[in-house]
């Protein structure tokens, strides 16, 4: 990674990290876009603003593939990382994100946004699809309490 340069674009940035953490440079084009999406929850690796093509800073880039390489060598002695312990998943602790996204917010037809961090996945309800889980949620907490009380 060169100092001289303010900031590497998109396709660099995947050949960056296909050579730095391994991997396809399709793979990291392909990451990097996914990265980009709006309403993106937990960026990894953001893009420096400005107008035109994705555009990122060297450092972010390097700190981001030094921070994988870490990982992966923890990995490789054993190490616990980021809920698995010697490779073997552990239970994850339910994280979400719940949005209203309005018509104010540029939606054609207001919905509930629904974004699990891990694995990674969104949904997009209806107010009436929200309040069918949540009620199901509900429901299946009351159903667990009941039975641990009795």
């Amino acid at each position: 990674m060169t100092e001289t340069t303010a900031t590497i674009s998109a396709a660099e940035t995947a050949e960056y990290l296909s050579k730095a953490v391994g991997g396809k440079k399709a793979h990291w084009v392909i990451w990097l876009a996914n990265e980009r999406k709006p309403g993106r929850v937990n960026r990894r690796l953001s893009p420096e603003p400005g107008p035109g093509r994705p555009r990122y800073a060297p450092a972010a880039v390097e700190a981001y593939a030094n921070d994988i390489r870490a990982k992966n060598l923890l990995q490789k002695q054993g190490v616990s990382v980021a809920g698995t312990e010697s490779g073997v998943p552990a239970a994850r602790r339910f994280g979400i994100h719940i949005s209203p996204i309005t018509v104010e917010d540029g939606a054609e037809e207001p919905f509930v946004l629904v974004v699990a961090a891990s694995p990674l996945a969104s949904y997009r309800l209806s107010a009436e699809e929200a309040r069918h889980v949540a009620a199901r949620l509900v429901k299946a907490a009351d159903h667990i309490e009941h039975r641990e009380f009795s």
